[in-house]
């Protein structure tokens, strides 16, 4: 399904991608404080009404319950969500220009050809040890028949 999919020709931008992956990489270390922030002004806002329903539902547990949340979140991205992600981003390796697929099919390549000549020299050797096995065998022989005699 996904090799059938053809949006249009893909740019490689060395700076672009160098860029988005720091800004991407910053945004995590910088969320928490985001977060912290919002959840102040969310509870500032809502603990009037949360407070006669749950008085004991003071600011520190409600950030402990909306870390727990996050947790929740944070398992299922680990599940299901960063699983999608490789599927995907191995499609796109294999699917594109890729140096990294070159190096490794030129590696393939040099370990075939490897592997052949492991094969042919094993079958060299398999042949020379039965080929002496073959005259000790003749050799025991000839003793055996010249003390015989």
């Amino acid at each position: 399904m996904l090799k059938n999919m053809k949006l249009s020709k893909q740019k490689n931008i060395l700076w672009l991608g160098a860029f988005t992956d720091s800004l991407f990489a910053t945004l995590p270390l910088l969320s928490v404080i985001n977060f912290l922030s919002i959840q102040t002004v969310l509870y500032a806002n809502v603990k009037e009404y949360i407070l006669p329903w749950a008085p004991w539902l003071t600011f520190v547990w409600f950030i402990a319950l909306m870390v727990l949340i996050t947790l929740g979140a944070m398992v299922l991205v680990y599940k299901f969500v960063i699983p999608s992600l490789w599927v995907w981003r191995g499609s796109q390796l294999y699917g594109h220009q890729s140096i990294l697929m070159d190096e490794i099919k030129g590696l393939r390549a040099k370990m075939d050809e490897r592997e052949k000549a492991r094969e042919v020299e094993a079958q060299r050797f398999t042949t020379a040890v039965q080929s002496l096995s073959e005259e000790v065998q003749f050799l025991r022989e000839e003793l055996a028949k010249s003390a015989a005699a």
